[in-house]
């Protein structure tokens, strides 16, 4: 069996392969970048660097497709599907990665929980949002980064707005991992300091490991589902209500805080989970 990583290097792909590689299964590390393709006589070959690619059975995508690889990824991917390998992501899902206003459709759709969200493309429209302080995130917003918080809409900067309503305690909340149908670990973050709102580890939040209930458990579960992930980050707060709310569904998400955080070994329940899928895969072809 070979199963391969397809992203930008990081310690959660370098990890994957090694989790594959440990098991006696084939892997190879693809950047997309460089991967060339030779069309001849009705046949394919793909070369990896200067060296003809093993067409795997099963290929992990990971992040990366949306700014550095953005072209060369989805050109790989599209192809390997065309030839029957197994992805875990599939290309229309990476396609949609950073359509926010698509995902506010899709939880709207499935009645997932989520703060009362605004595309505006007009300043005047402000007027209907009755609520505040607000989040504004940017469309390719990640880890924290390019999402601001503004206690008076006036002060909003004149373009296309994604705003949100400030959910209570949104200096904490809980990262769920779902692989498949099942949450496999939850840690829970917290803001580096005081008046900081982001909960972000890349911002220098604090993790520890929770356990997380049924309740919150079936809502990871099902906002995955929604976004029809099959390895997935789920971003829940709970408001001093106590009501849950999903911020975010991650795809592809960084898992070295909640290894550090749970002591999981994440990269290696994404492997059982894709070697069971390889099974299931090559009986159904």
């Amino acid at each position: 069996m070979k199963i391969d990583v397809i992203g930008v290097k990081s310690f959660e792909n370098r990890l994957l392969v090694k989790e594959i590689k440990s098991r006696g299964l084939e892997s190879d590390y693809a950047d997309p970048r460089k991967v060339s393709y030779a069309f001849r006589k009705n046949k394919l070959r793909i070369y990896l660097t200067s060296t003809e690619y093993k067409i795997p059975d099963a290929v992990i995508c990971r992040g990366g497709f949306i700014s550095k690889i953005e072209q060369e990824g989805r050109q790989l991917i599209h192809v390997l599907e065309q030839l029957g390998v197994l992805l875990i992501e599939k290309p229309h899902l990476i396609n949609r990665d950073k359509d926010k206003m698509f995902f506010a459709m899709l939880f709207m759709k499935h009645k997932i929980p989520t703060p009362d969200t605004f595309y505006l493309r007009n300043k005047t429209l402000l007027k209907i949002i009755d609520f505040s302080p607000v989040i504004v995130k940017h469309q390719r917003g990640r880890k924290g980064k390019n999402i601001f918080k503004f206690d008076k809409l006036e002060k909003l900067p004149s373009k296309s707005y994604f705003i949100q309503n400030m959910i209570s305690n949104s200096h904490v909340d809980k990262r769920v991992f779902v692989i498949g149908d099942k949450v496999i670990g939850a840690m829970e973050r917290r803001a580096a300091k005081k008046g900081e709102w982001r909960s972000n580890l890349a911002l220098g939040g604090s993790a520890k490991a929770v356990k997380v209930d049924d309740k919150t458990k079936n809502l990871a579960i099902r906002a995955a589902k929604a976004c029809e992930y099959e390895i997935a980050g789920v971003d829940i707060i709970t408001d001093k209500q106590g009501k849950q709310f999903v911020i975010e569904v991650n795809r592809a998400p960084q898992f070295r805080g909640l290894m550090k955080a749970t002591g999981i070994n994440v990269a290696g329940k994404i492997v059982d989970y894709v070697e069971k899928r390889v099974k299931t895969h090559s009986k159904a072809r």
